[in-house]
């Protein structure tokens, strides 16, 4: 599926898990990338050797992920003070496709710290990035969940999420989460709409776009209409699925990766592996538009 993988590997546990997962999308060259401290300017109170003693343990680190998951893996050992610019220059300049990283936790000498670290790799990324979850251990791509909500954003994520389940032989979930809708203050004397009226259409908006977006999919799907915030249901039904995939939200002209509050979120929680996807360059109407135009539900 993924010809050319960039895992971010910082000597814990983390980069361990992002080899594996590496290991499991990978269906061509897999690079692990270990980024070290670097020293730009020289000066008298520079300690000679240090930063080749770092690249040194940079490349012990990448050897025991590569030997510990068994991952056929090219390694690199990258001098830069910024992790997440460092996997993203990589990922770029070698055109890679798919960038992983690690769950949350502080690598050795506390060169990266993930929370912000996920962060700052997710955002902007020239390339789709996966999290793997702390302890991730063997990867077996058994079933695929994939949140949708309509967007073009939600449209490359399908598409990428049918590819992998059909890839892998894996099922493959679609889920489209609804929520109550927000109601206004009505003054004396208001009759309005009544409320169930109002949670009502808002269900069945919701049902209608996932009827629609069925009607692409192969027969093994499964589609799941979820009541409660996106973020909220799509990391329970992570519980059940061995991969989550979200779309991101597009900022500008660039085909980048810019993350919402939703993927934000599952990528920090979720239980199983988070893969993120940018939005396709080509643009036209989604799937779901081509039988059900104008109906929409966030996922």
């Amino acid at each position: 599926m993924f010809t050319n993988v960039i895992a971010g590997v910082d000597g814990a546990g983390g980069g361990q898990d992002a080899a594996a997962l590496a290991g499991a999308l990978g269906r061509g060259r897999i690079t692990l990338v270990g980024v070290y401290p670097h020293d730009p300017v020289r000066t008298r109170g520079s300690v000679a050797g240090y930063e080749d003693l770092q690249a040194g343990d940079a490349l012990a680190d990448l050897q025991a992920a590569r030997s510990a998951t068994g991952v056929d893996a090219e390694l690199r050992a990258i001098p830069d003070n910024f992790p997440a610019r460092a996997l993203q220059q990589a990922a770029e300049e070698d055109g890679a496709d798919l960038i992983v990283i690690g769950s949350a936790h502080h690598g050795r000498l506390g060169r990266v710290l993930l929370g912000d670290f996920a962060r700052g790799v997710l955002h902007d990324a020239p390339c789709a990035v996966a999290v793997a979850p702390k302890g991730l251990g063997a990867v077996a791509l058994r079933r695929i969940a994939v949140g949708y909500d309509g967007t073009p954003e939600a449209d490359a994520a399908l598409a990428l999420a049918r590819d992998l389940a059909a890839d892998h032989g894996a099922a493959l979930t679609v889920c489209v989460a609804w929520e109550d809708p927000s109601l206004p203050i009505l003054t004396a004397g208001d009759t309005g709409i009544p409320v169930a009226q109002l949670v009502t259409g808002v269900r069945d908006e919701a049902q209608a776009l996932l009827d629609a977006v069925m009607c692409d999919l192969p027969p093994r799907t499964e589609g799941r209409l979820l009541h409660g915030p996106a973020a909220t249901v799509l990391e329970d039904a992570a519980q059940t699925h061995d991969l989550l995939v979200v779309g991101s939200r597009r900022v500008g002209t660039f085909d980048r990766v810019a993350v919402g509050s939703t993927s934000d979120h599952l990528v920090h929680h979720a239980p199983c592996p988070v893969l993120v996807v940018p939005r396709a360059a080509e643009t036209g109407p989604p799937p779901a538009a081509r039988h059900a135009a104008g109906h929409g539900a966030g996922a």
